[in-house]
């Protein structure tokens, strides 16, 4: 049990770190407006109602990698490589993702497609690495 924990806990941390890692890609690509304040969620707020399609799309693949990371990484930690770690691991960054959304609202479509990528992005993640029968 508490090795599965320990999976799940460095699933999220190295997860959140690849999301990080690919909004920087993200934000390399599409740079914010000259003179925005990054850390200001006003300005953010105001920012995504004007954000290129292509920066909103780099942030829902960062949150598709790091959900596919954290089932990668839950299922090779874990005592038992189970389906059942990485469904944690997706339904965690969910929760974090409807957060986001929550405290950054941004189009329909992003808010849609956003929510649903994490737990098939940590099962596909849980599929590439899941020991053979």
């Amino acid at each position: 049990m508490g090795r599965n924990i320990l999976a799940v806990i460095a699933a999220i941390v190295i997860g959140s770190v690849i999301v990080w890692l690919v909004e920087k890609l993200g934000h390399t690509i599409y740079p914010f407006p000259e003179g925005m304040d990054p850390t200001d969620y006003e300005a953010i707020k105001e920012y995504i109602k004007t954000a290129p399609t292509g920066s909103m799309l780099m942030v829902i693949l960062a949150h598709f990698l790091g959900a596919l990371t954290s089932g990668i990484v839950a299922t090779k930690i874990g005592k038992s490589a189970h389906m059942r770690l990485a469904i944690i691991s997706g339904a965690i960054f969910t929760i974090f993702g409807i957060m986001n959304i929550m405290m950054i609202p941004g189009p329909t479509w992003f808010a849609v497609v956003d929510t649903i990528c994490y737990i098939p992005g940590a099962l596909i993640g849980f599929a590439i690495v899941k020991p053979k029968a």
